[in-house]
This record gives C-alpha cells, sequence and structure tokens, in this order.
C-alpha cells in the first residue's frame, strides 16, 4: 500500500483509464475521482481500430519539431485537419490549447505503445471495487470513445454521477472549460459524509 495522503484523480481518455485503475488498486488514497471521457469500457470492442487509427495519426502528424507543431496548431484549416476527429469544433479550440493539450503529449515517445496498452488491459469486472465519490463526464458527439460508456461506467461504480456536454467531443475540458469547470468546482464542494455527497 502507498503512505500517501489522500487525492483528488481527474483523468482524461488514458489518464481517466489510469485514474480508475488506481481507484481500484490503491483507495485509500483516492478521495475523488473524476473520469472524463474515459478509456476502459468498450475499447476492446469495436472501437479499438477506431482509437488506435487516431492515435496513431495524431502521433504521425505531431511527431514533427516543437516549432512546427506550434505552427500547425496555429492555422485554423490545418488544426481542424488534424483534430477533426478528437475535437466537435476543432477551430474554436484556442491554438494554445491545442498545442499543449493536444499535440504536446502525442509526440511524445510511448505514446501509441500506451494507448495500445489500454486497448489490451481490461478492468471492466473491477470497476464496482471503486469506492469514492465519483463524476463521470462525457461530450455527447465523442467520436473516439462512446457517450454511452459513461453510463457503464455509471452503472458499474456505485453512487457515481454522469455529466454529459452538448456539442462537445472527446476533450470537454477544452471545448467546455467554462461548464467543465463549474461541474469540477461543484464535485469539489461536496462534502462526503458516510459514503454519501452532501452540499456544503
Amino acid at each position: 500500500r502507498l503512505d500517501l495522503p489522500p487525492v483528488v484523480m481527474v483523468g482524461n481518455s488514458m489518464g481517466g483509464y489510469i485514474s480508475a485503475e488506481v481507484a481500484i488498486q490503491a483507495p485509500e488514497i483516492v478521495e475523488r475521482l473524476l473520469l472524463v471521457s474515459a478509456a476502459g469500457i468498450s475499447q476492446r470492442e469495436h472501437n479499438a481500430q477506431i482509437v488506435m487509427g487516431v492515435g496513431k495519426w495524431l502521433a504521425f502528424v505531431t511527431r514533427s519539431s516543437t516549432a512546427q507543431r506550434r505552427w500547425y496548431a496555429a492555422r485554423p484549416a490545418l488544426r481542424h485537419w488534424i483534430l477533426a476527429t478528437i475535437v466537435r469544433h476543432p477551430t474554436k479550440i484556442h491554438a494554445d490549447a491545442a498545442f499543449e493539450g493536444l499535440m504536446k503529449g502525442s509526440s511524445k515517445p510511448g505514446f501509441v505503445d500506451a494507448l495500445k496498452t489500454c486497448l489490451e488491459y481490461d478492468f471492466v469486472d473491477r470497476l464496482p471495487e471503486i469506492g469514492c465519490p465519483t463524476l463521470v463526464v462525457w461530450g455527447e458527439n465523442d467520436m473516439i470513445i462512446p457517450v454511452r460508456d459513461a453510463d457503464k461506467y455509471v452503472e458499474l461504480i456505485n453512487g457515481s454521477h454522469k455529466v454529459v456536454l452538448e456539442d462537445t467531443g472527446h476533450v470537454p475540458m477544452l471545448e467546455r472549460p467554462v461548464t467543465f469547470n463549474d461541474q469540477l468546482q461543484e464535485f469539489l464542494e461536496y462534502q462526503i459524509s458516510e459514503g454519501e455527497l452532501e452540499t456544503r
């Protein structure tokens, strides 16, 4: 067991998948869990090829130099072309957010291997072991991980809650930052009492 203070685990896609696994394996350190368009449910089914295809595509086009990636991000037409399968409205994402939030990490060594691991490792049967307050946030128009996976997370994690953002793709925190932050703030302001969430 880890000797760490309790934390709030927040993760999108692969990060959500990892956060859920931490909540299963080390429940004593996870006080609350926020899953955002998290992998882990249907990736082993029909959409595995879509996820890998998008991941490899993004890794390929962002493998260039930092300066080139910034150049791509700064041009609305290129930004749309690169991010159209990830973001509902790519040209509405600020260039800096597109670079820092999406293009930068996908160019790192190990990105595709980590993605492949997500598609192969199955923890669905262990999700009911998560006992901390959990919020599931999803984009209504997520083309990478379908919104029905949000329902499955809520079904399997006792006491969890779901928020689906309209006209939103795979990265709600970048596409709807104000709404997303409001939901996060509300979740953090709930008081945990006898296994239930109560407003402070």
